[in-house]
């Protein structure tokens, strides 16, 4: 799989190569440890985690740290998360400011900002930007994006099904020889766990937990 340089992608792999300062590669290997480590850490953490929103996204954003090309306007996939990440958020925690700020800063044109900081002036071939700028332009999506990654991965590992990754697959097992179903605790917006008395005085009204 090799990949060529273009202005257009904005994916994980494009600045990779604009990185190595090559200007083409035979990408299979990285293709294979890209998929390798984002799908696994998302799929353990999956595993782990309770919070089925943040799992959710992790999931989803993996494709842009994957795919080839993945073009600018791809990008506003990721709106939705950034958006329900700010509403989940409390209005004391500080931390739900990252991905407000990382909405505004995936929305910025980099291009004709790179073109005047850089005084070439508008309409100069991209071929003409030092490294710094085409590294700087490649890295003005996917960068965000990893971060909001990192972002959810630590949101989800927050809220973990069991004490110890150990102690959850014990469960699992034993919850899968028995045929018993484990309760659902808190799916997508993640909260305090139900205490026994409200467990039972939901289950006597006849809704299932």
């Amino acid at each position: 799989m090799y990949i060529f340089p273009y202005i257009g992608s904005h994916s994980l792999k494009m600045l990779l190569l604009i990185l190595s300062g090559q200007s083409t590669s035979d990408f299979t290997l990285v293709t294979m440890a890209l998929v390798g480590f984002f799908f696994i850490i998302s799929i353990c953490v999956t595993f782990y985690s309770r919070d089925v929103w943040s799992c959710a996204g992790l999931l989803s954003l993996s494709y842009f740290f994957i795919m080839t090309d993945v073009w600018e306007h791809h990008y506003t996939f990721i709106l939705p998360f950034l958006v329900l990440a700010w509403i989940r958020g409390r209005p004391e925690d500080k931390a739900r400011w990252v991905p407000f700020v990382l909405a505004l800063l995936m929305s910025l044109p980099f291009m004709p900002l790179i073109e005047i900081a850089s005084g070439l002036g508008a309409g100069a071939p991209p071929s003409t930007w030092s490294l710094g700028w085409r590294v700087l332009y490649h890295s003005s999506k996917v960068v965000p994006a990893l971060i909001f990654y990192i972002w959810l991965l630590m949101t989800a590992l927050r809220s973990p099904k069991a004490d110890s990754l150990l102690e959850f697959y014990q469960n699992a097992w034993r919850d899968l020889v028995s045929g018993e179903n484990p309760p659902i605790q808190a799916g997508i917006m993640v909260s305090e766990e139900i205490g026994i008395e409200e467990r039972n005085s939901i289950s006597q009204n006849g809704i299932s937990v």
